[in-house]
């Protein structure tokens, strides 16, 4: 896989092209997983890695951003996708930023103004849990259902055998995830979900904590709602929860709660397998979170 870097004539054509200031400089980009996004002044540029996946991703973003804009959803402006690949080798999109504004994980502001933010992000999500037919989206898009392949459990076994999780930790996480999958295996809807809801991807005033958008759709696609609660802290969930709620139930509301605490200890013990960075202190860290949400939710396995 290559990885396309602008030059300082690439981004200046591109800038002449479509009636923008031109940079100085190039800008030091915003890294991501499948794409470099470099800001000039008031816009961006989003360049793919020259992968199938990312190109996609950067497609999706594209066509869906759009989409749930005129449904009500604050995002970045999309002003041009470019897929003549007369530039780059791949295509690259053009967006407005949203100014004056800064990603949650960067907002140093009160508490509740944080909490207040990821409310306004719940009552946004439950515009988008509301479609459900692909008639509505214009392109393809990913999905997921459970399955024995991405059973957390043995995950756990495995990492209690490796001894990334203690003795105690480890029969209590599997208790719990006994006693939720039978919520998760028996309701999965389905509906259009961001499918990558985390605090880089909202942004808010840098003063007030207003939410302001919710940006990055690359990962869009027909999901449990669940995950749009997977990518973010549990501690903040309740409040996710909460606007949603506001607005409309979950999806199969009922076992909401056992199904996004299904798919974050997914998220989290896949991670904690995959990743060299992952410690056992942060899995310790990562049950603790776990059992005061199960706590609070009234899902508490037997200890």
């Amino acid at each position: 896989m290559t990885i396309p870097y602008p030059t300082l004539h690439e981004l200046t054509s591109i800038a002449q092209k479509h009636h923008f200031s031109f940079p100085e400089a190039v800008p030091t980009p915003w890294a991501g997983a499948t794409s470099r996004v470099f800001p000039l002044g008031n816009y961006v540029i989003k360049v793919p890695f020259d992968d199938p996946n990312a190109i996609q991703a950067v497609m999706t973003d594209a066509w869906v951003g759009p989409l749930l804009h005129g449904h009500g959803i604050p995002t970045q402006e999309l002003l041009v996708l470019d897929d003549s690949r007369e530039t780059f080798v791949v295509p690259f999109s053009i967006s407005r930023r949203v100014q004056p504004a800064v990603s949650l994980d960067r907002f140093s502001g009160h508490s509740d103004l944080v909490a207040h933010a990821w409310e306004a992000v719940g009552r946004h999500l439950a515009i988008v849990h509301r479609i459900t037919s692909d008639a509505d989206v214009p392109l393809p898009l990913r999905t997921f259902r459970q399955s024995e392949e991405f059973d957390p459990r043995p995950w756990a076994e495995e990492l209690h055998a490796a001894g990334m999780l203690e003795d105690a930790d480890a029969i209590w996480l599997l208790e719990l995830l006994n006693d939720l999958a039978p919520h998760v295996h028996a309701s999965e809807p389905m509906t259009l979900c961001h499918g990558d809801v985390n605090a880089a991807n909202v942004l808010v005033h840098p003063a007030s904590g207003q939410f302001l958008a919710l940006i990055d759709w690359a990962g869009a696609g027909w999901l449990d709602p669940a995950w749009d609660f997977a990518g973010v802290s549990l501690d903040v969930v309740p409040s996710l929860l909460a606007g949603h709620r506001s607005v409309d139930p979950i999806p199969d509301d009922h076992c909401a709660e056992a199904r996004i605490c299904w798919v974050q200890i997914q998220m989290r013990l896949f991670f904690a397998r995959s990743s060299t960075d992952r410690t056992k202190k942060d899995l310790k860290r990562d049950v603790e979170q776990i059992r005061r949400f199960t706590t609070a939710a009234g899902l508490v396995a037997p200890l």
